[in-house]
């Protein structure tokens, strides 16, 4: 669990370094980041639900 938490504190971090000048629409060498997402994972341990979703066939189960 705690290679979770620092592997999420990573992301955290370096997703808002990026985003910090994102709203300064002046700046020419503005450039956003594209992600897209093809597979995720929908797990609800309280209620016993875990499904695979695969964002490039619009499906899940």
């Amino acid at each position: 669990m705690f290679g979770t938490i620092v592997i999420f504190a990573k992301i955290n971090v370096s997703t808002s370094l990026i985003l910090t000048g994102a709203n300064n629409d002046e700046d020419p060498n503005k450039c956003l980041p594209r992600i897209r997402l093809t597979k995720g994972l929908w797990n609800d341990a309280h209620k016993g639900i875990r499904n695979e979703i695969d964002f490039v066939n619009k499906t899940a189960n």
